[in-house]
């Protein structure tokens, strides 16, 4: 079996695309009326934690991770789905040039 998470890098991707697929999914509840704004993941700050983020820095990223996550979920299911290794790849090397 293969190992998924073997450094620091991959385990931010992977915590990322978890992240916006939890996103996605709060998202499309909400679309389909139930009530998920009671509901978050909190993945951001194990990302941000492993990338050495400091406090005063959180703030800026935190917007803008929220703006890629939430244009993110906008896109149809079937694309989300089929580019969420591109979109975690986007977000991760957005959040690298912020560093």
């Amino acid at each position: 079996m293969e190992k998924l998470i073997s450094d620091s890098g991959s385990l931010i991707l992977f915590l990322i695309k978890a992240d916006l697929r939890a996103n996605k999914l709060l998202a499309s509840m909400q679309e389909a009326g139930f009530t998920s704004g009671y509901y978050y993941t909190d993945l951001y700050i194990p990302i941000f934690e492993l990338m050495n983020f400091d406090d005063k820095e959180r703030e800026a990223v935190a917007d803008m991770y929220v703006q890629y996550v939430e244009g993110f979920c906008k896109l149809e299911i079937s694309e989300f789905y089929s580019r969420q290794n591109e979109l975690a790849n986007m977000l991760y090397n957005n959040l690298l040039k912020l560093k």
